[in-house]
């Protein structure tokens, strides 16, 4: 979205629906229009629909949240939760970070509900006691009739790491670093069924989800050394992951100041890859 958080005179919280619907905007905050609108959100009261944390391992959520101070309350700065609208497919690739990215998005873009329409696959997935590690999920026909997937991966995808074969969902090819090309082949060849969902020209559907639209990827930092995260890496992954999975537009997170930056010597480097 490459536009204003809100249009001024048009963003109002306190309306009886409690709810405004922003669109993305193209370069200079020109307005998509028509049937070019790909990806729309609105905002919510939390009262009238939750926190996009349906998805996500107990001990990650933010389970004892005091109250917002007064300064922050009000619904328009931060108190609000977010659903998401877009006939995209998205994929979101990178750790457990990545993950959390996409558990979030595909409770906000599914919406209330539909949680049934979400495949994942873990090494260690048992929701009841909390033991939720993904490897891979989908959700599927999220509200706009698009796609969310997750592909974890916590290193770089580059050809001296891809695993010839089956590269199977289980603690060891979990945490090697690697990735195989059957692990895209599930998330293109994942049955759709459209009959579930409205979307213009796919009622009545069940079919593949296909080449994806746009790829969110979170640099693993964490996994990877400061010094093992590098441009070249970048490119490559970047160059494997649309030979893989057919985008055409790539999203990189920003790495944030964390835990894994120790030292002043690791700030600089950190700044220096999120100015790559």
């Amino acid at each position: 979205i490459d536009g204003p958080f809100c249009h001024p005179g048009d963003f109002k919280l306190d309306d009886a629906d409690a709810t405004e619907r922003i669109i993305a905007t193209r370069v200079g905050g020109r307005l998509w229009r028509g049937n070019e609108i790909r990806i729309s959100f609105r905002l919510h009261d939390p009262n009238d629909f939750p926190y996009p944390d349906v998805f996500s391992k107990r001990n990650y959520r933010c389970g004892d949240r005091p109250p917002l101070p007064p300064s922050l309350a009000n619904r328009t700065i931060l108190n609000f939760t977010t659903s998401i609208y877009t006939d995209l497919r998205i994929a979101f690739m990178g750790d457990s970070i990545a993950a959390q990215f996409a558990q979030a998005f595909d409770f906000a873009a599914l919406g209330l509900g539909n949680e049934g329409r979400r495949w994942a696959q873990g090494y260690r997935y048992n929701p009841a006691l909390d033991w939720v590690s993904e490897c891979l999920s989908i959700s599927a026909p999220v509200v706009g009739g698009g796609v969310s997937a997750l592909w974890r991966i916590t290193g770089l995808m580059s050809a001296s790491n891809r695993k010839s074969g089956d590269y199977h969902c289980d603690r060891d090819h979990h945490n090697d670093k690697g990735w195989g090309e059957d692990q895209a082949l599930t998330l293109m060849d994942h049955p759709v069924d459209y009959r579930v969902d409205g979307a213009e020209g796919k009622t009545g559907q069940t079919q593949p989800v296909g080449a994806y639209d746009a790829f969110v990827m979170r640099v693993p930092h964490g996994w990877l050394s400061l010094d093992q995260i590098t441009r070249e890496g970048i490119v490559e992954q970047i160059t494997l992951a649309g030979r893989h999975l057919g985008f055409s537009t790539v999203v990189i997170s920003t790495l944030p100041l964390c835990n894994n930056a120790v030292s002043r010597a690791d700030w600089i480097k950190l700044f220096k890859i999120n100015g790559m």
